[in-house]
């Protein structure tokens, strides 16, 4: 979990590709370079990400979406609960992102830097709506997770 200061959609994506690349990180994910599921002014996520046409998988095999256009529909197949160990999770992620892949809001300076009134969007982990990119907002120096995408 981090807070809202990520460093950046950089520090982000190398958060996400670090815990990939740890020793006990699930099989499935261990070597590769991932992408985090957040939007920055400059990039939407769906401008930050590959948009493939196979199937977007949780550790365990488990398809959350067929293709890209299943992703960003905002009617997943199965809920992101998993970390990048294979263990169950809850709670929220930091996105920034409407289901679509589009900005939502406002996030503070693009996740680098905040104060401790400024608020971000949050997607709910589990959910398989459009919730699970865009459910609530919350204070940017609180704790989230991230959700991360395979490049």
């Amino acid at each position: 979990t981090r807070t809202g200061a990520l460093g950046g959609a950089s520090g982000a994506d190398a958060f996400c590709t670090a815990e990939a690349n740890r020793p006990d990180a699930h099989v499935r994910v261990r070597g590769r370079e991932f992408v985090a599921w957040i939007s920055i002014v400059s990039a939407d996520a769906a401008a930050r990400h590959v948009h493939g046409t196979g199937s977007y998988i949780r550790p365990d095999g488990t398809v959350i979406a067929s293709s890209w256009t299943v992703l960003v529909s905002g009617a997943l197949a199965a809920g992101i609960t998993l970390d990048q160990f294979g263990g169950a999770i809850t709670g929220t992620a930091w996105t920034g992102t409407q289901s679509d892949g589009t900005r939502a809001g406002t996030n503070w300076v693009d996740f680098a830097a905040q104060a401790a009134s400024d608020i971000g969007v949050l997607g709910a982990l589990g959910s398989t709506t459009s919730t699970w990119t865009a459910s609530i907002n919350s204070y940017c120096n609180t704790d989230r997770r991230l959700i991360c995408i395979e490049k």
